[in-house]
Formats: C-alpha cells, structure tokens, sequence
C-alpha cells in the first residue's frame, strides 16, 4: 500500500434432493453489491515519523511474518535495536504525532480488516485498541492537523476512502472523501496549514491524485500531471516544499519524485538507485528528508537515503529490519450470493468443533419495506438413511422480524427433511423476554456484532449453543447455557451429530421467502476450534436475497476468515 511519510501512513458436499424446487435467488435480484474483490499487493509496507529529536521507523515483518517493529534514529551513529508493537498487521503500520506523542495504527492480519492503534510513551506502547467500526483492507494513513489527529483509509467494501479524527480520548465517526476512489489507499501530511492526502487512482487507473483539508473540507481532487504509480505515493513536507515519493508504474521499480509549492507540481525525477517492489516512505527529519524502503523484487531488506537540498545519498541498510508482503493466495471462485456462499470445513478433515460466527454490521443494514430476514449458519452433518436418528442438516442463527430480533434453531433428521425438523425452536420463548431485542423497522444498525458459537461433546456432536448481541452503547444480550436436550425433550443422545461444514449467509426470514435489502454492509467472522478451509460455494437454504459475499482463498494462515457481505449497485 502506499507510504505514508511525515505524519505517516505507509499499506460441502451434500445438496438435498428437495432443495430443487426452491426458489432461486439468482431470478429475484435487483441490487448487487460490489467489493474491491482481489488479493492486493500491498505497496509500502512501513510508516516513518519525526518526533522528539528521533526518527521513528516502523515496518510489518518479512512475508508471513505479521509482527509490527519499529525502531528509532537521533541522526548519529546507530539506530537502535529493533522492538515490537503490540499487535499484527498484513499490510503494515501507519506512524503519526499528536501533542508530542507518538502513535501508531494499522489494519489486522490476514483478512481482518479491522483498524487498530496503539500510543508510544517513550519506552513501551499501549495495548493496541480498535478504532470503532471502521474496516480497511489496506490500512490507515496518520497525520495530526491542529489538535486533531487524522486517520485515512481505503474502505474493505468498495474503493472509496474515508477519515476519522481523534481528539487523544475518543474517534470521531468516520466520514467519506466525496469524490474519490483508490484501489490502494492514501498518503497524508500537513503542508502550509492544511492536511494534503495523495492516492492512486481507482482499479486500473495508476495516475496519482491529491486533495487537501482544511479541517472542515476536504478540496476536490486534482491529478499530479505526467506521473504514474501501482502503489500510490507517500507524503512529506520539508520547509516550503511538500514531496511526494512513489514506485513506477506496473513493473518499474524505479522510485520517482516531486515536490508542491502550494500552487503546482515539479516535473518528476528519479531517485538515484532506489528500487523497490512496494514503494517507499518519506518524512522530515532536521531540515531534511529522509527515505526508507524494501528492496526490489524478493529483497526484503530495509533501506534508507536522505535528500539535502537536491542531492540525494546513497542508499544504505542502517534499519535493523526486514519487510514485504505476506504470501499471495489465490481466490476461489466468488459465490453468487443471496443463498449460495462458501462452505466452511475443518483444514485437516473430521467434524468441525466449536464453530463460531460473529455478524459485525459494519452499515445499517435496511430490508425492502421492513421486510423480515434472517442469518443462517447452515451445518451439514453425515449423511444417514431414512429413519436413522441423527441429525443431518442443522441451522442455527438470528431472526429479524415484526421489529424483533430473536435467536433460532432448526435441526433435521433425514425423515424430517425438507420442511418438518424434530427442533423448531427460537428464543422467544425464553421467560422474561431474555431472548428477544426490540428493532424498530427491522432495522439492524451499524455496530452491533451477533455472535453464535456451538457445543460439542467428546465425540465431537453438537449438543447446545449460545449466542449474544452486543450493542456499540455496552448493552449485551448473552444466551443461558442452552442444550439442543433441553429446548426440545423429545430430542435424544442418538439425535445428536457432529458437522462436516457450515455457512453462513443473510436471506429471507424462512418458508423460501426472498428478501431484498436496500443497504447494509457487514463483515462474518468464522473461526471454530480447529482451522477452517474454504471449499466451493453451495446454495444451502431455500430462501433467497441480494446479498453477495466476497470471494475467499482456500485457507489462511490463522485458520479463521473475515468474510465481507452486503448490498448496492454494481458500478458500470
């Protein structure tokens, strides 16, 4: 992703007869949603900040390596020993300064996409902290502007960019940059009183972009002329000049830059022997600028070189570190969405134990005229003959209906398919209202994380679940310990069944109903107790609507996915 200088940022397999005469989704849509769908090549993966008579420099590990460094230089002799900052990153740290201190802030690692930041006391950093319902794919930028520090970044859902301010207490809501778009993210630094931010363009377009704010606009965009990048640039204000830094374009791993006088750009020029497959990071640093890079191709050292007045230095290898991106995976196949998405199975085969999925609702989530819908985690269990007594296909999952949001299972024996379930069970009818929250319009608002985690005994058959809902005000509704015995008596041990897979997905209430939303956006977060691999999408539920799902790799390294859904218009 691109740097970030001065106020730094950087970057199944059963399928039941009867699911034949359901409806079909793929007929009833009217909106689809589009995400930035690809893996990508993260550009500067490293933030670089002046403060208090130091230079901070802080970078992700090498390829896989999530851990967060960083290390610091008082412009004499060594820097020092390379430390950790508390929390892992895929697309590296953003650096900036606020009223004298230091901060730090970055996406997590793998596909989580949400932003965190920590504060630097001067020897040791603050446990990281998340910045409140905001999701990147690429990362933050940091920068302060008067009183306020600023974060920017590439939305996880789309290619539009958004900002927050942070008054040393508390986050501001984010805003968007009207206007604008970035398939990789931006760059921001203070220049003559104002914060500038500069990109890339969106998609295919390598031409760079900037605009500025002035704490309460934010100006339209202008292109820096003649100028292409693959990565986007990093910012840096030096005197009465603000420079930009950036790779080339496509393959070239040249480093160019200009410098902005407050009316215009300079024409581009070459840094002498920089080479960098991801970009490079620029700050000041006593009166002068300074760089740092990874090296070209597979070269995952970090370099340095220092601009003085026009002359720029050799480049050396002064910074105890190494860096690049993590390893390339390869997406499968995206699913086609409403009732078709991924199924999820243990990596090294057997029953999948403990499965886990949270609902983080990431914008509020709107059905056509407040129509009822649900969130299905659909579990496939072995396959067995008519009459036999363990489950088969068993649903877990919230209900959002008649202003109600309420928790409920239906679990199937082979004879019970496709519409008579031995459980048929929702949380209304748990004493005192214990399972219900009140949702005016059927309206699921922004913040709030649903979360279902199954039970499993020894032999690995799910005998219970609990759920819970977190709301962003601390109100938390948490399940009682509830077995699948104990909600339907009728319910024996042979009943019980492991699960192969599951899904999760955001359809129709039930009865094959179909229902179409006008917005929302959310992330899933699946996990269980042992790794998960993706295998191909399945329709698994005879309701429908128009949601899509982001495409996923087979599998990451953690084991979990952070998996993005929601509802729009395809962009021409």
């Amino acid at each position: 992703m691109s740097g970030h200088g001065d106020c730094t940022h950087k970057e199944r397999d059963f399928e039941y007869t009867w699911q034949a005469g359901k409806p079909k989704w793929e007929s009833r849509v009217k909106r689809k949603i589009w995400f930035g769908w690809r893996e990508v090549q993260m550009g500067v993966l490293q933030g670089l900040v002046s403060n208090g008579g130091y230079l901070y420099a802080a970078w992700k590990g090498e390829p896989d390596d999530d851990r967060i460094f960083y290390s610091r230089w008082n412009g004499q002799g060594k820097w020092v020993a390379a430390g950790t900052i508390p929390g892992n990153t895929s697309a590296g740290p953003a650096l900036g300064v606020l009223n004298g201190s230091l901060y730090a802030a970055w996406k997590g690692e793998w596909s989580d996409p949400r932003l965190f930041f920590s504060k630097f006391d001067g020897s040791k950093w603050d446990p990281q902290v998340q910045i409140p319902n905001v999701y990147s794919d690429t990362g933050p930028a940091l920068c302060a502007l008067g009183a306020k520090l600023v974060a920017a970044w590439k939305s996880v859902f789309d290619q539009n960019l958004y900002f927050a301010t942070f008054d040393g207490t508390n986050w501001s809501a984010q805003s968007q940059i009207g206007g604008v778009a970035s398939s990789v993210g931006p760059s921001l630094a203070a220049f003559n009183g104002k914060l500038y931010a500069i990109w890339k363009g969106a998609g295919s377009d390598q031409g760079l972009w900037f605009a500025y704010y002035d704490g309460t606009n934010w100006s339209g965009q202008n292109q820096i002329p003649n100028v292409g990048t693959s990565v986007g640039a990093s910012l840096a204000a030096v005197g009465n000049k603000l420079y930009a830094v950036w790779k080339g374009e496509g393959n070239d791993e040249s480093l160019w830059y200009a410098d902005y006088n407050g009316t215009s750009w300079s024409g581009q020029a070459q840094i002498p022997g920089g080479e960098s497959s991801v970009g490079a990071v620029i700050a000041a640093f006593n009166g002068n600028l300074y760089a740092m890079c990874k090296g070209k191709d597979s070269d995952v050292s970090l370099y340095n070189a220092e601009l003085s007045g026009s002359t720029w230095s050799a480049w050396s290898k002064d910074i105890p570190g190494n860096t690049g991106p993590d390893t390339y995976t390869t997406l499968l196949p995206a699913p086609s969405g409403g009732n078709a998405n991924y199924l999820l199975a243990n990596s090294k085969g057997g029953a999948v134990t403990g499965a886990t999925v949270t609902i983080i609702v990431a914008e509020d989530i709107v059905p056509d005229s407040t129509g009822n819908y649900s969130f299905q985690i659909n579990c496939n269990s072995p396959s067995q003959a008519s009459g036999a007594e363990p489950f088969v296909w068993q649903q877990y999952g919230f209900r959002i209906a008649a202003s109600e949001l309420f928790f409920w299972v239906n679990d199937f024996r082979q004879q019970d398919l496709p519409g008579s379930p031995l459980i048929n069970w929702d949380s209304r009818s748990l004493a005192n209202n214990a399972g219900v929250v009140p949702l005016p319009n059927n309206r699921l608002p922004r913040g709030w994380q649903l979360t279902t985690t199954l039970v499993n005994d020894k032999a690995g058959n799910v005998t219970g679940f609990a759920f819970s809902v977190a709301q962003p005000n601390g109100t938390v509704l948490n399940s009682p310990a509830l077995t699948l015995q104990g909600i339907r008596p009728a319910v024996v041990t042979g009943n019980l069944a492991p699960i192969l897979n599951y899904q999760a997905i955001m359809v129709g209430e039930n009865g094959g109903a179909t229902t179409d939303f006008s917005a929302g956006q959310g992330i899933f977060l699946c996990y269980a107790g042992n790794s998960l691999t993706a295998t191909a999408s399945q329709d698994e539920s005879g309701e429908g609507s128009n949601v899509s799902y982001s495409p996923l790799p087979a599998s990451y390294p953690n084991g979990e996915f952070y998996q993005q859904f929601g509802i729009g218009i395809v962009p021409a």
